[in-house]
């Protein structure tokens, strides 16, 4: 039912049963509208997803991470990382991904592609870490759709430590378009190669999105 219009009290009558009534209707019908049925939570869920439906709006977090027990095929963990070339990353493991249909990755030589399925702005984040080598070398961290684009990106000179492996994490935003393809690339002169190093949760990411494209075009023109 929908809310009941009251009459203001009048100072010094005392309230009609009438008006009293609307108070308890109006009540009970605030009560049905905000409780969620604790067996399907359809009352709060159906209107949770309507608000949603009508304005773009709702939430999408996707996480993942590379597991540590996974091997290419060698004795050795993590994926091998060759020499001077841009490479994706491998994540083998899904920690939480909601809704499901918003994003799906593929094995793309070796490493993993995400689809995006729905435009907007994007809150990324890459953690990568690489096994320890005593050369050193210089180390380039991407999360983007080409490696060409640096706009979520680090990069440094590792002066080389046989016992600690080097870690980094990188976060930033995106503008994506439903259909787009993004990964996480590392790059890397290590003559040889080197692989990643999973344990502990060192190589992992995450995909937020935060605001639909429509707003982005609004807030603009309101700017010009």
């Amino acid at each position: 039912m929908a809310i009941v219009d009251m009459a203001y009290a009048q100072s010094g009558e005392p309230a009609s049963s009438i008006e009293y009534n609307k108070v308890v209707d109006n009540v009970k019908d605030l009560d049905a509208r905000t409780t969620e049925n604790t067996s399907t939570g359809t009352n709060l869920s159906n209107r949770v997803a309507a608000l949603e439906a009508s304005t773009g709006v709702g939430y999408s977090v996707h996480m993942f991470h590379q597991v540590s027990e996974w091997s290419d095929g060698g004795s050795a963990v993590g994926q091998l990382i060759p020499a001077r070339s841009w490479t994706r990353v491998l994540f083998n493991s899904i920690d939480y991904s909601v809704p499901t249909e918003d994003i799906s990755g593929t094995t793309v030589d070796g490493g993993t592609a995400f689809q995006i399925n729905k435009s907007g702005v994007w809150r990324v984040y890459f953690t990568g870490s690489m096994g320890a080598t005593s050369s050193g070398g210089r180390f380039l961290f991407l999360f983007g759709k080409h490696t060409s684009d640096r706009r979520v990106y680090s990069e440094h000179v590792h002066k080389g430590n046989a016992a600690e492996p080097y870690s980094d994490s990188i976060s930033g935003h995106l503008i994506l378009e439903q259909g787009d393809t993004v990964a996480c690339w590392v790059w890397h002169d290590v003559t040889g190669g080197l692989r990643t190093w999973p344990n502990n949760g060192r190589v992992a990411c995450s995909l937020e999105w935060v605001a639909p494209l429509s707003q982005i075009a609004s807030d603009a023109i309101e700017t010009m």
